[in-house]
């Protein structure tokens, strides 16, 4: 089991709603809230998590950026890696929500490239 150094992007409405998922996770082991940044530089620490500008994520060592913004996640993920990160390394903040979410389990399934998830798959081949 690996701990995710994580940057958090966002600080609204998805922001306050998930961020005690996101602390539970911190609290167990799994994670590290190195840093948060958002559009919004008006910040120097947000709920005691340093705020770190966009432009200064290169010079941060970090494992995940979550999208604290369902909106807009995909306009985030694009930017994140216009900035040079991996955009499997850019999760949404909802996965945190997941029942008995475990973040090793969907990094592996996320880096897989698993191209269908069904209760009921039927398929074969007609040869």
């Amino acid at each position: 089991m690996s701990k995710y150094r994580c940057i958090i992007w966002g600080t609204g409405i998805d922001y306050d709603t998930h961020i005690n998922l996101i602390k539970y996770q911190e609290l167990i082991g799994d994670i590290e809230i190195v840093g948060v940044t958002s559009n919004q530089a008006i910040y120097q620490k947000v709920d005691q998590i340093p705020f770190i500008s966009k432009q200064d994520l290169r010079n941060i060592e970090f494992d995940l950026l979550i999208v604290a913004s369902r909106k807009f996640f995909l306009e985030i993920q694009k930017e994140a890696v216009s900035l040079g990160m991996d955009h499997e390394n850019v999760v949404n903040i909802k996965i945190f929500s997941l029942p008995n979410f475990n973040i090793d389990k969907y990094m592996h399934i996320q880096k897989s490239k698993i191209s269908i998830f069904s209760n009921n798959c039927w398929g074969g081949l007609n040869l």
